[in-house]
């Protein structure tokens, strides 16, 4: 729940306004006690320093975050050679086990997509391409034939598998929230 809020569109406004404000009433509530004490505001040098840190945090997030998209969008092409290279495979299969790999790979892909277009749970999404996983596999374990085109496939499903949950389980690789929660408090507040 934490994390939707924290992608939300709402969330880089107000968390951008948050920080400004937080600065300026960090500056004004810091000049007006030092007037009440009859000294005048000087800057120190203390908060360039404080600014710069933050700087430099969020610089190594944005340097975290395209790493992060960038493995991402590898991964996405690598799904996609999986996706195509097992169904180049399914062509060499006979007709009734083309239809299988066929309905497997769009059942797949659907599963995929519930998960980027109805913001379908990634947990969720990961049980129910186990499941045809499971399903798939139990249908081609029928017989002696089908074993044996099982395992001319089974390098390239393989490949498919890992390449998919390696993507579903990026998500989870964010910047931690307590380095979101702090960069809120600024220097002088």
């Amino acid at each position: 729940m934490l994390t939707r809020i924290v992608d939300s569109l709402f969330f880089s406004f107000f968390y951008f306004f948050v920080l400004v404000a937080s600065v300026l009433v960090g500056y004004y509530l810091a000049q007006r006690f030092y007037l009440q004490r009859n000294r005048t505001w000087e800057k120190s040098g203390v908060e360039s320093s404080l600014i710069g840190f933050f700087a430099l945090v969020i610089s190594f997030t944005l340097s975290a975050s395209y790493s992060s998209s960038h493995d991402r969008n590898r991964l996405i092409h690598e799904q996609g050679d999986a996706l195509a290279q097992m169904h180049r495979e399914s062509l060499l299969l006979p007709p009734s086990l083309q239809m299988n790999v066929k309905q497997y790979l769009l059942q797949h892909i659907d599963a995929q997509m519930s998960f980027y277009e109805h913001r379908m749970q990634r947990d969720s999404v990961i049980k129910l391409i186990t499941r045809q996983n499971g399903n798939f596999f139990n249908g081609l374990r029928s017989d002696s034939v089908t074993r044996k085109v099982l395992l001319s496939i089974t390098p390239s499903y393989n490949l498919l598998s890992a390449t998919t949950f390696r993507m579903l389980y990026s998500y989870d690789e964010r910047t931690p929230l307590i380095v979101i929660s702090c960069w809120g408090f600024s220097p002088g507040s």
